[in-house]
């Protein structure tokens, strides 16, 4: 690699790699560095920031493509991609190793320039403890493929040992498939922020596991480090081990009951994503199931969602979200400003499934979800500590309503019948727990999950819905689950659920103005 394509404000002088080695090795000055042709700013610490190396062929190998610099890159450095404008960089000789600690890929943009794998092969490997940093970019058609069963295969596009940061990125059309345990069909990482980013068609497919065998159908993150969802969308990603379990369709969090890290999702949306796992009899046999849990997302962490929706995924338990507490306590699950529409479990909880942890609503719709075994909305159900850990879930001005189920209660179910729904102002529908005493009952009279401006789709209310100014506002949002534009109150009082109908709507019950 040419000294020229290397920019961090300074001229470099011609390299001489054994004069360099040697002077570093025996600690040499700043002016004896330079007169052997080290940067000074090497010598004395890499620059602030680290160096910006320009990607100057759209080649697989050879001096100037990517894999040439990031082979001379250093910790903290920038390898900037911006200038290409092939397309798409092919891999025809496998994954690129990333060794660096920490270290940033910077693109044109992800619908500009994409770097795609053979399918024989992952495309990123990232060795490093520190963050991997994608920008711009696409990363498609990676593929990890294993059939020793001792062997855990994980990061069908990118596999990381610390963690991942997209920003403007996509990753997409990736995959993981193992005897016995495979991960993170696009991603598999510590720990991830997506940022105004995309995971689309990955899957994870496990074809002899037993257990939870397979995890992660876009991403896979262990746990010890948190998770962020910001502006971004999880969308027809899918796990399946036939002879095992599936967990997390679209993603999956904390690897053990004593995760402590966070995730949290906002103004994103994740659909289309599926758990199948290991059909088994249930219902008294009238009916099968199988053990996937969390079509779009299945984690063991807190979890808190804002101003997002979780449609059209699919799992045998949990079919929007399942959650597993590690350290038992209440508000594990988190919903704010959020909806939960049209997804189904074959078992129970079409929308919402925890276990050992309590789940907090405030102004979310939960609506048109499906079950086979009762809980087309929500379960949620703490059974091993049954009277010791029961924490009622809490729900305020929100709609858990027009859900359904085969057997069983078809919006709130749980195994603990003395469980009490604590908050206020909400619309219910059926329900075995206890509700609030002002809580509503009936048909919400929502319209169709559509485009009703914001980042992600909305139920909006009919003007003649008993949703309308019937809630409060209890974290003081200033928005509805729309954001800027749509205030959270409009009219007399807050209206119930995720969406505020402003004043003088025209939109009638067909959905058209």
């Amino acid at each position: 690699m040419n000294d020229a394509n290397l920019t961090s404000g300074a001229v470099y002088g011609t390299r001489r790699p054994l004069a360099v080695a040697l002077a570093l090795a025996l600690g040499v000055s700043v002016g004896v560095a330079a007169a052997v042709g080290l940067p000074a700013a090497h010598a004395g610490g890499r620059p602030e920031g680290g160096a910006t190396w320009p990607v100057t062929q759209c080649g697989d190998s050879g001096a100037g493509s990517l894999r040439d610099v990031l082979a001379g890159a250093a910790p903290g450095d920038i390898v900037d991609l911006g200038a290409l404008s092939c397309g798409t960089i092919s891999l025809t000789s496998g994954a690129i190793a990333v060794g660096q600690h920490g270290l940033t890929l910077r693109g044109p943009g992800a619908a500009a320039l994409a770097l795609a794998g053979s399918g024989a092969d992952r495309v990123l490997r990232h060795t490093g403890t520190g963050t991997l940093t994608i920008e711009g970019l696409t990363v498609r058609g990676g593929a990890i493929a294993g059939t020793d069963p001792d062997v855990t295969m994980r990061g069908g596009c990118i596999d990381s040992d610390g963690s991942v940061v997209l920003t403007g990125a996509t990753v997409r059309e990736c995959s993981v498939s193992a005897m016995s345990q495979a991960r993170g069909g696009c991603i598999a990482a510590l720990g991830a922020t997506l940022t105004d980013s995309h995971l689309e068609a990955c899957r994870v497919d496990v074809v002899d596991g037993a257990s939870y065998a397979a995890a992660g159908g876009a991403l896979f993150v262990d746990g010890s480090r948190d998770l962020a969802l910001v502006r971004s969308t999880v969308t027809g990603n899918e796990v399946s081990s036939p002879l095992g379990g599936a967990l997390g369709g679209g993603v999956y969090v904390g690897y053990g009951v004593y995760a402590t890290s966070s995730v949290t999702v906002t103004d994103s949306s994740l659909s289309g994503n599926r758990a199948t796992g290991r059909p088994y009899a249930a219902g008294y046999g009238y009916f099968t199931t199988d053990q996937g849990m969390g079509g779009a997302i299945m984690t063991h962490n807190h979890i808190r969602i804002e101003r997002s929706t979780l449609s059209d995924n699919h799992a045998g338990t949990g079919g929007a979200l399942a959650m597993i507490g590690g350290d038992i306590a209440a508000d594990r699950m988190v919903l704010i400003n959020s909806t939960v529409s049209g997804n189904t479990a074959q078992n129970t909880g079409g929308g919402l499934w925890t276990l050992l942890g309590g789940v907090r609503l405030t102004n979310s719709t939960i609506a048109f979800n499906d079950a086979g075994y009762g809980a087309g909305g929500l379960l949620p159900q703490h059974p091993l500590f049954q009277g010791v850990y029961d924490f009622p879930p809490r729900i305020e001005s929100s709609i858990v309503a027009a859900n359904t189920t085969v057997y069983g209660i078809a919006d709130i179910d749980t195994q603990l019948p003395k469980l009490v729904i604590t908050g206020s102002g909400n619309l219910i529908g059926a329900s075995s727990l206890t509700v609030p005493p002002d809580t509503l009952a009936g048909d919400p009279r929502l319209l169709p999950l559509a485009d009703n401006d914001g980042p992600t789709l909305t139920h909006a209310l009919a003007a003649d819905s008993p949703a309308l100014d019937a809630g409060f506002n209890p974290e003081n949002l200033e928005h509805d689950q729309r954001g800027e534009g749509h205030a959270r109150l409009s009219g007399a009082a807050v209206d119930i659920g995720a969406f505020e109908r402003a004043v003088g709507d025209a939109i009638f019950s067909d959905g058209f103005d």
